[in-house]
């Protein structure tokens, strides 16, 4: 996936910067701490290295510089200081991260399932998702088994291209698909 700078800079830099504030509680030090992630993330992007969520990956980036930051800064009577915002910080961090994912996997189920045919999304999902048998399928959708069987080839040929041409882990979408409908 190809990430404009430009966008995500201006899409996520206020809040990347009040995330750095949390944790470092001065402005200037912030700024500085999100600016130096957004150059590093640039210089990833130039070695095209693969960033499914960039968002998540510029909050862990903004989280360990500013880390660094603060054990600089901190003395010795600010280490259990240091050490419980790191927690907050952590679990902040955590839920950012989580909800990332979460958004990434569902952009991720909805471009495969856009790519099938009507009715091979259909048995597709009420084999995943409702866990329907192929016989309950063909009764529902009055069908033959055959065409059932012909709709979920299809479906997993869909999806085997979709992962060659993102280059996608095939092992992330089979993951997604058993997350979601386990």
């Amino acid at each position: 996936m190809s990430h404009n700078l430009a966008q995500l800079y201006q899409a996520h830099f206020e809040e990347l910067h009040r995330y750095a504030f949390t944790i470092l509680n001065d402005s200037h030090l912030a700024e500085d701490a999100v600016q130096d992630c957004f150059i590093d993330f640039s210089v990833a992007m130039a070695k095209e290295k693969a960033i499914m969520a960039p968002r998540a990956y510029l909050y862990k980036m903004v989280y360990n510089k500013a880390l660094k930051l603060l054990q600089h800064k901190a003395s010795d009577n600010d280490v259990l200081l240091l050490e419980q915002q790191k927690d907050d910080s952590q679990n902040r961090l955590e839920a950012i991260v989580d909800s990332e994912k979460e958004f990434t996997k569902q952009q991720l189920m909805e471009s495969v399932l856009a790519l099938m045919p009507e009715q091979c999304r259909t048995v597709f999902l009420k084999s995943k998702l409702e866990q329907q048998k192929y016989k309950e399928i063909a009764a529902a959708l009055n069908i033959s088994e055959k065409t059932v069987e012909a709709h979920m080839s299809k479906a997993l040929k869909i999806i085997r291209e979709f992962v060659r041409v993102n280059g996608i882990s095939f092992a992330l979408i089979i993951a997604i698909l058993s997350h979601e409908w386990n």
